[in-house]
């Protein structure tokens, strides 16, 4: 497959896919996920990153042509990959 191909071993899947993402694709997805936890109100901060990290690894599998499944399948650790990706993306913001 083309997405591990051009990786190297150790580079995160969702890390590498939103760092590539134009600057207003990166805020519209982060706004579809935002509009998407409106209902978790207050909830613990635990809840809320990983909603944020499941809704990248939507995004990004969607956006690779893949299933969420398919992509937790290309990743060693797909939990702590996701929560990667919420690290990548508020070093963005």
């Amino acid at each position: 497959m083309l997405v591990t191909k051009s990786m190297q071993p150790s580079e995160n899947i969702i890390c590498a896919w939103f760092s590539r993402q134009p600057t207003i694709k990166k805020s519209l997805i982060l706004k579809s996920i935002s509009n998407s936890m409106a209902a978790c109100g207050d909830h613990p901060l635990e809840q809320f990153t990983s909603t944020v990290a499941a809704g990248l690894m939507v995004a990004c599998a969607e956006d690779l042509g893949l299933t969420t499944l398919e992509l937790a399948g290309l990743l060693r650790n797909p939990r702590k990959d996701a929560m990667s990706g919420v690290v990548t993306v508020l070093r963005g913001v």
